[in-house]
């Protein structure tokens, strides 16, 4: 099997909690993970993004001490190489018998962690007024918050969440995006959050990893993945735009002008008002505004092969 390239950032460069070489995980022929070699920065929320089937949860259950790899290596870099960890990874686990309150109790005596934290741990999720209800009558989302509260009893330094807004409303993943937040600022925590919904993610990681068919395309910080992205104002018109495409560049109203597909493309447009004043010669028939976002990076990045 071919080794892939190392994607892991020079430690010493990047003050990381995770340091993996690679990793690798094969299933009778299949290769869940190939070869990965990453660094997950410390105090930061990191996004994992990958279609279903490409091994997140596969290096997610390694990490975590779920599973074994068939090679590689990973560490924690801390001073004595331990980390304490959080984690849902696939579906929260409690006792649906009992309470909110009893099962972080009964959790809390399983892994010898302090009792006194629980009140407060369960109104930061939001169960702290629902009494004695059993576990198994919440709904999904009232789950989903139960398993992050058990997550935070051992007060982690890493936070591995597989999905964490299943099952949520609109309002719940607001206030759970609020409450991740928080956590990463006010607790210095590492957060690595491996979800579907791109729109919600890129709302909160700082850093992306991208895999896809076991493979890590790309690391990357936010700030580094949309520092040159491509905003974009395309238009229709059944006037000649070739002067109006000239002015717009020469004028600075554009990084750049081209014509595809019967539309004109203005790439990195500025000074909106003056280009929709100078629109208005052309009889335009469409106009739309386009910006990249985290789905059309990470679609970009696996045409490309990571090279990007």
């Amino acid at each position: 099997m071919k080794k892939e390239p190392s994607n892991t950032p020079d430690p010493a460069k990047v003050d990381s909690i995770l340091i993996s070489d690679g990793i690798t995980k094969i299933y009778k022929e299949t290769t869940a993970n190939n070869h990965i070699s990453i660094a997950i920065p410390r105090g930061k929320i990191v996004g994992f993004v990958g279609e279903n089937g490409s091994g997140k949860t596969t290096f997610l259950r390694i990490i975590t001490g779920l599973i074994y790899p068939n090679s590689g290596t990973f560490r924690f870099n801390t001073p004595d190489g331990k980390c304490r960890i959080g984690a849902i990874v696939e579906s929260p686990a409690y006792h649906p018998g009992m309470s909110a309150k009893d099962n972080l109790r009964f959790q809390a005596r399983l892994c010898g962690a302090d009792e006194k934290g629980i009140d407060e741990i369960l109104k930061m999720v939001g169960l702290a007024d629902i009494g004695k209800k059993a576990a198994k009558h919440f709904s999904l989302g009232m789950r989903q918050r139960l398993g992050i509260a058990i997550a935070l009893l051992s007060d982690p330094e890493l936070l591995v969440l597989d999905e964490p807004t299943n099952g949520l409303d609109p309002q719940g993943i607001i206030e759970l995006r609020e409450f991740l937040k928080s956590l990463c600022e006010k607790r210095r925590m590492t957060l690595l959050i491996s979800s579907h919904i791109l729109s919600e993610l890129s709302l909160l990681a700082e850093h992306y990893l991208f895999i896809h068919k076991g493979v890590i395309l790309k690391s990357v910080s936010a700030d580094e993945l949309f520092a040159h992205s491509d905003k974009r104002l395309i238009f229709k018109c059944s006037g000649d735009p070739s002067a109006f495409l000239k002015d717009a560049v020469s004028n600075g109203w554009a990084d750049e002008t081209e014509i595809r597909d019967d539309c004109c493309i203005l790439h990195g447009p500025k000074y909106y008002p003056a280009i929709l004043k100078a629109l208005s010669d052309l009889d335009v028939t469409a106009l739309e505004t386009k910006e990249e976002t985290l789905e059309t990076r990470y679609l970009s990045l696996m045409e490309r092969g990571g090279q990007q």
